[in-house]
């Protein structure tokens, strides 16, 4: 007999039999049953038969905090979970605080016993944990140090729907865990909109368990606004925020619900707050910002009941959008927008970028109204907005940095390719990844092609941050350990700089300064209780994670390489070493090939050498292909040649001189794309044609010697292309494609453009075509035509497609018909002349002419022309080239 779990009024349990883990329970009142209740047997029942199982809830059905405890509740019946934790995955650090919170809570303990938490900076778990929530990452690096998860009985994994880069890696490598080493581990995931369709591709065999139940109704509004474009989505949030404060007033005796509003940004938010400060319709709010970079103590008091009593206005982020839990919440504003990084492999740039959501991240805004009570959510995007939106997120592995990804699948012993994924990761971000982490010396690839972890890679797999950062510290000597610690920290966080708000309500990021020297400074002065200049928040953080890093660089030994700080960056980011461009102050040429400038008023602007370790790709910016710099070190050239001798490399290189508009030759010496040196030097006739060529293909065909011949011949081809008469393609972009084959042989003789005149485009050209082509193309599009009157007429072949034949009208006598070309499917357009060579005539239908209009134009003629021939029956009169009267 299964024992049974008893709850009495008191709070506590019993477990029949058998109390080895027998737990203080929170007794739950009808009125305060969650959904998710009714199916809280069901899901004991399939984890207890099956090893993988798919949770559907909508938002406010307590799965968070109700699934956890409910197995532990049975766990009598549960014998697969014996003496094993349970792990629960949460996307962000304060729904992960708020989850265990929430659990302990009911069970009346503190966190850190029968619920622990682990995350960074906080690990509160004891021998008594048997729920212990975590962030996303602190998974990943528990696989890579006990790949078997020996005291985990499951693994749950909340709001999946998410796709965090770190939730698909995590699932993937405990799949594996599960299918080769752990059978009868169990894996749960949980969502209100689970996307089965990605997630039932890895999981095939899962059990799928829903709940239907929700606990209040939410009404959803779409506001009147106006039409005038995403642009002005602000103006209608803010609108949208009078009519939800305006229309929704408390009834007698009783709060006004608490009103949630979704922002993409803190920018966002802090715009909103100084709206809202102004605002006379928001007097007597307590209006309270919520975003990831939010100081801890200012995050949870937007979790509680305002000391004064004051209805609450929320401006958050998307952090709010899932496991969390605001007491009195019953008004949801949507944006309907989110921020979110955007990783680019070609620039090797991650830029954060203004998206709209989809339609799931909208459905868990719209259940955050009706947690506790009958709500209301206004999107203000309009329900035709809201039909057209995607129906699932976007998966974070599609277009984010995924070094670290391959960094922790080099470090688990497999390749992306190896890994079944939900959504298979972009080949070229895992190219530019590999590409990278083989730079930095993190990983190498073997002669069959197979990534391989160095000894430095396992090191940098530990530390909790970017590999470039990684390979920065472990790069490091004694002397510089601690500002190379200090200087990782301050790259993964917010700038401190830009955070900082000055007394007119703008950042000082607006024109903030770009040395990192004096984020440095200001860090020292903040642990001197200095005044700094900056936010003191940011420093608090950033001062805190330089003291983590340092710890887990206890047992990593030091580099004998005394680098400096700025070399020591180099390090972390080769590819962006820059150097000043020739007549400029503040644009610079990165060793990667890209462009980078500084606002002129910056003080590393003039320096002669960079090292960046922040800037954006550049191409939103008024169209401007440089990117802006906006965290760099000043190093000098000496420094780097010394830092990356065995990458210095000096060849023979062509260019174009566009002065002199030739292809010109030098002898470099050059780190990437950089040229540290060089000297003139003479071409072979290959290379000057090969750089010729890059030229014409750059500016375009128009800079060829065009004549008439040539043009002629172009549009010939493409007419009998156009019915499929010849395969060959003449148009201006199939032959810029084709250039180096038809081209480069003319280019041979030449070193510059005032030698393309000597180039024979013609015969370039005819080259493309094979000898039966070349005739076929003489047949059917021929140069020249033979007229009645005896004589070769040229035709000319427009490149409207049309084709045109001008003579004088006697020598057309005798012809019935007009001629025509491509197997007789183009008509030929006859331009038929005066004596005197005027145009009398267009037409195509020759026939036609004779027999209608032409009684007409003789008529005419014989008065203007009275020596020339104008017969009554032109169709059957002889044609000759004179068209005056024989006697």
């Amino acid at each position: 007999m299964i024992p049974k779990v008893y709850l009495s009024n008191s709070g506590h349990g019993t477990i029949g039999a058998n109390n080895l883990f027998a737990l203080p329970m929170t007794m739950i009142q009808p009125e305060q049953m969650l959904p998710i209740e009714p199916i809280l047997p069901d899901i004991c029942q399939q984890l207890s038969q099956y090893n993988q199982l798919l949770l559907q809830a909508p938002p406010g059905a307590g799965k968070t905090t109700r699934v956890p405890l409910a197995l532990l509740e049975s766990i009598a019946s549960n014998h697969w979970l014996g003496d094993k934790k349970i792990l629960l995955l949460e996307p962000r650090r304060l729904a992960a605080s708020n989850a265990a919170k929430r659990m302990a809570q009911s069970l009346k303990q503190s966190v850190g016993e029968t619920i622990g938490l682990s995350m960074r900076f906080e690990h509160l778990v004891s021998k008594n944990t048997r729920i212990e929530v975590v962030t996303e990452a602190i998974l990943t690096r528990r696989l890579q140090n006990d790949p078997e998860l020996s005291d985990i009985g499951l693994v749950i994994f909340d709001e999946v729907h998410e796709r965090h880069l770190q939730t698909d890696l995590g699932l993937a490598l405990t799949l594996e865990c599960q299918q080769a080493l752990r059978e009868d581990l169990r894996i749960m995931l949980m969502s209100a909109t689970l996307d089965n369709r990605a997630f039932s591709s890895v999981m095939p065999q899962a059990q799928v368990v829903t709940s239907q139940g929700k606990s209040w109704p939410v009404d959803i509004i779409y506001p009147t606004l106006n039409q005038r474009g995403q642009v002005f989505w602000f103006d209608q949030f803010v609108n949208a925020m009078r009519l939800a404060l305006t229309e929704n007033t408390a009834a007698d005796g009783e709060k006004a619900g608490d009103v949630l509003a979704f922002l993409p940004g803190s920018g966002d938010i802090k715009r909103a707050e100084r709206i809202l400060a102004e605002a006379s319709w928001a007097e007597g709010l307590a209006v309270l910002p919520l975003y990831g970079d939010l100081g801890w103590n200012a995050q949870q008091q937007v979790l509680q009941p305002d000391p004064q009593g004051r209805r609450k206005l929320i401006l958050s982020t998307p952090i709010a959008e899932s496991s969390l839990t605001i007491d009195g919440v019953s008004i949801v504003i949507d944006s309907g927008l989110c921020r979110r990084p955007v990783f680019d492999p070609a620039s090797g740039m991650s830029k954060l970028t203004t998206q709209t959501i989809a339609k799931d991240s909208a459905e868990q805004r719209t259940g955050r109204a009706g947690r506790q009570m009958p709500g209301v959510c206004y999107r203000i995007y309009g329900e035709s907005r809201f039909l057209a939106m995607a129906q699932v997120t976007t998966p974070e592995i599609e277009d984010a940095d995924l070094s670290s990804l391959v960094l922790e699948l080099a470090c688990w012993g497999s390749t992306a390719e190896q890994i079944q994924w939900p959504s298979q990761p972009p080949a070229a971000a895992l190219q530019q990844a590999c590409d990278l982490l083989q730079q930095l010396q993190l990983i190498k690839v073997s002669a069959a092609q197979q990534q391989q972890i160095t000894v430095l890679g396992k090191t940098a797999a530990k530390l909790p941050v970017h590999p470039r950062l990684a390979a920065m510290l472990i790069n490091s000597s004694r002397q510089y350990r601690n500002v190379a610690a200090d200087l990782a920290a301050i790259l993964g966080e917010r700038d401190p700089l830009f955070s900082k708000r000055n007394a007119t309500g703008n950042y000082a990021g607006s024109g903030r300064d770009t040395d990192l020297d004096k984020r440095l400074i200001a860090l020292q002065r903040f642990r001197q209780q200095q005044p700094t200049g900056a936010d003191k928040n940011t420093l608090k953080r950033i001062d805190r994670s330089a003291k983590q890093i340092l710890k887990l660089l206890k047992n990593v030994g030091y580099s004998n390489d005394q680098l400096n700080i700025a070399e020591l960056l180099a390090t972390a980011w080769p590819d962006r070493v820059a150097k000043l461009r020739a007549n400029s102050h503040n644009r610079y040429q990165l060793a990667n090939g890209r462009g980078a400038e500084l606002e002129l008023s910056d003080s590393l602007c003039d320096q002669p050498w960079l090292v960046i370790a922040e800037m954006d790709a550049g191409t939103a910016r008024a169209g401007k292909q440089d990117g802006r710099i906006y965290r760099a070190l000043a190093i000098g050239q000496t420094q780097l040649e010394q830092l990356f001798a065995d990458k210095i490399e000096s060849c023979d290189q062509a260019q174009w001189d566009e002065t002199a508009q030739r292809a010109v030759g030098q002898k470099v010496r050059k780190l990437g794309a950089i040229i540290l040196q060089h000297k003139k030097s003479r071409l072979t006739a290959e290379a000057a044609a090969n750089i010729q060529l890059e030229q014409i293909q750059k500016k375009g065909l128009s800079v060829l010697p065009w004549d008439k011949p040539s043009l002629q011949l172009v549009n010939r081809v493409q007419l009998l292309n156009r019915f499929s008469l010849l395969d060959a393609d003449f148009s201006q972009q199939a032959l810029l494609a084709s250039a180096e084959d038809w081209l480069l042989s003319g280019l041979m003789n030449c070193t510059g453009a005032n030698d393309w005149k000597k180039i024979d485009l013609y015969q370039s050209l005819l080259s493309i075509l094979s000898w039966p082509e070349q005739q076929l193309l003489e047949q059917q599009a021929p140069q020249k035509f033979a007229i009645p009157s005896g004589r070769n007429a040229s035709l000319e072949y427009r490149d409207d497609g049309e084709v045109l034949l001008s003579v004088k009208m006697q020598e057309m006598f005798g012809a019935a018909t007009g001629p025509a070309v491509a197997q007789r499917r183009q008509p030929v357009t006859l331009s038929l002349l005066s004596p005197a060579g005027r145009p009398l005539q267009m037409t195509r239908d020759l026939a036609g002419f004779w027999a209608g209009s032409y009684a007409e134009v003789r008529k005419e003629m014989r008065g203007r022309y009275p020596k020339h021939r104008w017969p009554e029956d032109p169709a059957n009169e002889k044609a000759s080239v004179s068209s005056i009267k024989r006697k």
